[in-house]
């Protein structure tokens, strides 16, 4: 099996080099990959202890390449020779000039060359999404980034600390722990300690963010590409695999296995190619949106239309993000931008000038006048062929939109101001709060008055274009003094027990004038 370069053999091993890497930032063990990855061989390869000694030559290897730096070696074997003489006694099988030094130099050059790539895993981002399939909803594996870059100075901040958290939307998901900013001038890096992370998502189509904080301050956000997955809004599909539903494309898009598609309710398909079916047979079989797609499909969706192929030669999913300024509050839509957001191709520098059209609820971009563009929308990307690659409910604002608050002197009393040149129409939704509104140089500032205890939270309702639906902004309510409300934003109790603390939040704010301590 080992007497030449091309054995079957040499090339599972190879197979393994290449995914050891990543296999070891996922906290996956080397035996499992090994043991996945020889049941194409012979069986004697599959039992136990094969499995061992081939874990221990992978390990031995990338060892090998990371002790002596043989990433740039043409001949490695010979230069190890040199410099250890007795490596070769130390390799788990006799590696002696029977079975040729040109064999070993071909494993030590995959293992070099998939080690010099583990400084570019360790900047990349990776993303799985798996579905639940009993609740419907999303579970995010991520690999995040060794680092993140940031334009700041340590003098603007009390320390060098920061407590890094992962967010969805406003809201934290999980604690990614303790960071420490390395700074140099205005770049400031700062390290992810707990690169690998798994949550259940609470709102799938909004995208994650790595949040920097300190003292509750929010310092540093990072938005995170594709980890969106839009369940109520497009064809999204799955692949079944270790028996799990793995995320497998969104939109348009072609795979090589078989798919299992969740449609919205209010779409309808037409096949191409092939034949569907419902699926799961014994979960939501009753609901015409869950289907097994082996072949070719059109589905339509009100004005979109999305092609979808599966055991298709090749897979292929166009991943497009949105980017640009965003309204830095809970808003619905959940995506509310200031000024109309851009697209981009992620992980590839495919130039797409003209290949896309963008259209804003319905209508193509380039025809609609400024003002229009404002509101509630349906963004949506489609290529020549009038095939939708991306769509997404967004608001847009007009760009340079802030919106601050501030408390005021007695209970019940506070102030929003909005900066902004444009006319738009305000209100607010919630129980018990007024305003009046008054005009500002910058803008506008709606005096709140609420009877009784002030709510946690308002909802203000901002409408840019006089035709269209308005966009909801969720602010707390400007006060001063310390409060605390429970996991429904309701005043917690005096007398309580433990389940009453959770989810419940402390709300922390100065006067109106000058700071606090608490």
């Amino acid at each position: 099996m080992l007497s030449n370069n091309d054995n079957k053999f040499g090339q599972v091993l190879k197979r393994i080099l290449k995914n050891v890497a990543v296999a070891k930032l996922l906290g996956e063990p080397i035996e499992k990959l090994v043991a996945i990855n020889v049941q194409s061989l012979p069986q004697a390869f599959n039992e136990q202890e094969s499995i061992q000694l081939i874990t221990l030559m992978t390990e031995r290897l990338v060892n090998l390449v990371d002790i002596f730096a043989l990433e740039n070696k043409s001949n490695p074997a010979d230069y190890l020779d040199n410099v250890s003489p007795k490596w070769r006694e130390d390799f788990p099988i006799p590696l002696d000039n029977s079975i040729g030094t040109n064999i070993v130099n071909s494993w030590l050059q995959e293992a070099s060359k998939e080690g010099s790539k583990r400084t570019r895993i360790g900047q990349k981002l990776f993303v799985e999404h798996y579905l639940n399939i009993n609740e419907l909803s999303i579970t995010t594996k991520l690999l995040l980034p060794n680092e993140f870059a940031v334009n700041l100075q340590l003098k603007h901040l009390k320390s060098n600390r920061l407590e890094l958290f992962l967010a969805e939307s406003s809201k934290d998901l999980q604690h990614l722990g303790v960071s420490y900013i390395n700074a140099t001038g205005e770049q400031a890096l700062v390290k992810v300690r707990n690169r690998t992370v798994k949550v259940l998502r609470r709102a799938s189509d909004n995208p994650l963010s790595v949040v920097a904080r300190q003292g509750g301050n929010e310092i540093a956000r990072w938005p995170l590409d594709n980890t969106s997955v839009f369940l109520n809004e497009m064809p999204v599909g799955f692949i079944k695999q270790d028996g799990e539903y793995k995320y497998a494309g969104q939109a348009t898009f072609s795979h090589k296995d078989e798919l299992y598609l969740i449609l919205p309710r209010s779409a309808t398909y037409e096949i191409i190619d092939g034949d569907v079916s419902p699926w799961p047979q014994n979960i939501h079989s009753e609901k015409p949106y869950c289907i097994l797609l082996k072949g070719e499909l059109l589905v339509t969706i009100d004005d979109d239309k999305y092609r979808i192929k599966s055991i298709d030669s090749g897979s292929i999913e166009l991943e497009l993000n949105l980017f640009g300024d965003m309204v830095p509050f809970d808003t619905e839509p959940n995506a509310t931008y200031l000024g109309l957001p851009k697209y981009r191709l992620v992980n590839n520098d495919i130039n797409l000038n003209n290949a896309l059209i963008e259209y804003i609820s319905g209508q193509p971009k380039a025809g609609l006048m400024l003002h229009e563009l404002y509101g509630r929308q349906t963004y949506a990307l489609k290529n020549q062929d009038g095939e939708t690659l991306y769509r997404k409910r967004i608001g847009i604002l007009p760009p340079g939109v802030k919106i601050i608050t501030k408390a005021g002197v007695e209970l019940g009393k506070g102030e929003i101001y909005i900066e902004t040149n444009k006319k738009m129409v305000y209100s607010i939704s919630t129980e018990s709060v007024s305003f009046v509104k008054k005009d500002t140089n910058e803008g506008v500032c709606l005096q709140l008055t609420c009877t009784g205890l002030p709510p946690a939270e308002l909802s203000l309702q901002i409408t840019p274009n006089l035709m269209g639906t308005p966009i909801s902004i969720k602010l707390p309510y400007p006060r001063q003094g310390a409060f605390v409300f429970d996991c429904n934003g309701k005043p917690l109790k005096k007398h309580l027990s433990i389940d009453d603390l959770l989810g419940s939040r402390l709300h922390l704010f100065a006067s109106a004038e000058c700071s606090a301590e608490f």
